[in-house]
Formats: structure tokens, sequence, C-alpha cells
């Protein structure tokens, strides 16, 4: 967001990576038009076939679908149309197309185009909250440029921001199944025939934290993981010269549970190029007045606990003033932090149950965020908190004894030095 624009003129910013763990921000931004207006959020493809024509060399095209927000009654563009822009140097500059824009306004501030691949039914798919309600349409496409309206979903209580995409279920490539979420990450898995959506759950829970919105991902990295990265709103940092940040990404799958089929995500396993000091510990009993984690002193860290628990059991994480505090008899985990006012505030709550006597909570601790995933992702709390400087602080401590089976801690070295 340049200084100086109108508020509906924002930019797309470009960072590139090859390892989705250091990121490195770059000059190219596709910038708003004079005629279809600001850069609103989108998505991007690879048009691998050219099917759009847009091909100049050996390079395959790159489409960003971009919802063009504008203000008419101040001469700044048409209210939100998607338009397209393309690249023909692998995604290092952009062209407006000159026919734009592919979807005309149809109703208020219709918004934020994700686009997909859907090879049972050899289409493009794109999903588009139409700003009525709860609403999310449906578009079809074979050239990437004209699209057909072939239906709508209805997500109560989710707006803005949709991710549809189709993964397999428990790893079994002949049964997937279509993930289908908003920007709150509330989703429904069920399937889709090319026009018709026909959800199989309700609607589900896809993060219980304070901090977690309008998540993107991608569906054509390496050995065909699902890559999924989320938006952290937040107050800004004292003293820093930026506000808001990323989560770290994670991989989605969906998986069947005694419930039905869930999502699930867990930290990519890239992360363990960060890797530094580690700690183990098997079989450890953790009794009134002792402390696992007494030894460390840093900013970040991987943790990873599996824990025996019985029906009455508690425990609780201190995470540099932060507190991670398992209840076994509600079946719930729930977490609290200083944030920007130091004062103690609610970062999420989240069911967890006891799986075969034991749960298993994996916490990525950042210099202003903690992401914690339970029972191997299937419950995640993403969050942001402001640890005083000075407070480096680490407990694991339980009034009743219980038994850490196993736990593997992993002190981080910084992404932005490579």
């Amino acid at each position: 967001m340049p200084p100086h624009r109108p508020g509906a003129y924002k930019d797309w910013g470009h960072a590139v990576s090859t390892d989705l763990i250091h990121w490195t921000q770059t000059q190219d931004h596709i910038t708003p038009h004079k005629v279809w207006a600001g850069c609103w959020s989108g998505s991007a493809v690879v048009d691998e076939h050219n099917v759009s024509g847009f091909q100049q060399g050996d390079e395959k095209p790159v489409i960003a679908f971009i919802t063009n927000g504008g203000h008419p009654d101040a001469s700044l563009g048409p209210l939100c149309t998607q338009c397209i822009a393309y690249s023909a140097d692998g995604g290092n500059t952009f062209t407006y197309y000159d026919r734009n824009p592919v979807i005309k306004n149809i109703y208020n501030a219709n918004r934020d185009p994700k686009v997909v691949w859907d090879e049972d039914t050899g289409q493009w798919v794109m999903s588009l909250y139409m700003d009525k309600g709860c609403d999310y349409g449906l578009f079809t496409s074979n050239d990437l440029k004209n699209w057909k309206h072939v239906s709508t979903i209805t997500l109560d209580g989710v707006t803005e921001c949709p991710g549809f995409v189709p993964l397999p279920v428990d790893g079994d490539k002949n049964n997937r199944k279509w993930l289908f979420f908003g920007a709150n990450g509330n989703y429904k898995i069920g399937s889709f025939d090319g026009v018709t959506f026909k959800p199989e759950t309700k609607i589900l829970r896809g993060d219980y934290g304070k901090n977690f919105y309008a998540a993107m991902t991608w569906s054509n990295v390496p050995d065909d993981r699902c890559i999924h990265i989320a938006w952290m709103p937040t107050k800004r940092y004292p003293d820093m010269p930026y506000e808001q940040q990323m989560n770290f990404p994670t991989e989605v799958t969906l998986r069947t549970t005694a419930e039905g089929v869930k999502a699930f995500r867990i930290p990519i396993r890239e992360i363990s190029e960060l890797y530094d000091k580690e700690y183990r510990w098997e079989n450890e009993v953790v009794s009134k007045g002792t402390n696992l984690l007494r030894d460390l002193t840093a900013d970040l860290y991987d943790m990873q606990f599996e824990i025996a628990v019985q029906p009455s059991s508690s425990f609780d994480i201190n995470i540099r003033g932060a507190k991670i505090h398992y209840n076994s008899l509600k079946g719930v985990i729930s977490m609290e932090g200083p944030t920007v006012d130091n004062k103690l505030a609610d970062l999420g709550e989240a069911p967890l149950k006891i799986k075969d006597g034991k749960v298993e909570i994996r916490i990525l601790v950042d210099r202003t965020s903690i992401e914690l995933f339970g029972n191997d992702g299937e419950a995640v709390i993403t969050s942001n908190f402001m640890p005083e400087e000075q407070n480096k602080n680490y407990s694991f401590t339980s009034v009743n004894d219980l038994t850490v089976v196993n736990a593997v801690v992993h002190s981080l070295k910084s992404a932005w030095n490579k």
C-alpha cells in the first residue's frame, strides 16, 4: 500500500522463494490500472498448455486474477470487476489484458477470485465471494478468459477470500474430495461434479486462533503437497517499520477421523532447514515443582510433545509469558498471552481429545507469534503475542504426575539469514 494513494488503489507485491522458508521481496509489482482500478485480492495460475494464448516464448504464461476495486463516485474505476494480468517472463513482469474485465461486476463489492485446475472435468474453476451474505459463486472456463457462472455455495458465517481445492483423503489419489474454505478458515468438505459443490460435512473450524485470515494455497509444489499460508492481522508492532505478518506455511491434508473427514494442517517439513540446537526427552515424568523446559533461553523454537494423560490430568506450558493450558477432563487446550498493551489476552481455545491415552502438541514460537498444532494438526491455534524482550522463560509443569512419552525441541535459526 504505497503512501499517498486512495484506499482502493493497492498494489500486488511480489516475493519469491525456492524453499518456502527464505523469501526475497522483488521490485516487481502489479500496479493499479487507470481504467480498471486498484489491485485487490485474487490468485494466480500457470497456464501449462497456453490455453489463454498469452505465451510469447519458452516460458509458460502466468496469469493473475485480480479483483480491481475502485470507487466510481470518486472517478477511481468501476466497482469490483474481475480482471487478469499475464506474464510471459515467468512471473517477473505482468501486462493487463486489453479486454478486461473477464467478469463484470455482479453484485456490490464481489471479490477475491481463486482459480484452480479441475483434472476430473478438464476445466479451470474460479471461486468468488459474491458479497451477498455468505454466498460464493463458482465459475468455469476453458481458456482462462471467458467465464461462466455455474453455481452458488453458501457457507454460513463465512465471508471473503475463498479457497477451493481437490485433495486426496488419507493419501488415496483415487478418493479425492474438495475442500472449500473462506477467509476465517472455516470450511466444508464435499464432492464437485464440475458444476455443483455438494457438501458432505457441516461447517468445520479451520483455526481457533485470534490472528488468522485470508489463507491461500499452492497446488503445484513438488510431490503434490497442498501448501497453505495465511495472513496474521494484528496491531502494529512497536518500533517496527511494518505491520501484520504471514503465518508459517503449513501442509494441508484430508484425513478420516471418528467424526468424519477433516482438514489437518502441520508445518511444512522444510522447517528443518532452520533447526539449530536440539533437546530430547523420552518417558520423562513431570512432577509438581519440576520444569522440563528450564534450560531454554532463545526466541525461536519448534516444540513437539507426545504426552500421556489421564481423564483428570492437566498441564501448563509457559512460552515467554504466554500460557498454554490443557484440561483433559474438558478435552480443551487454551492459550493466553501478553499483547501490545502488556495485558494478558485470550489467544484461542480448541477442542483436543485424548487419543490412545495421549495428546500430541506442536508449538512454533516466533518473536511475536505462537502457532499451536494439536494431535498432528487436527486443531490449530494461530495467534500473535508481544512478550517482554527480556522474558526468556519457558516451562512445562503439571500439578499431578504425568509422563512425557516423547518430546523434541529445536531452537531455530532466523529465516532472514540464509
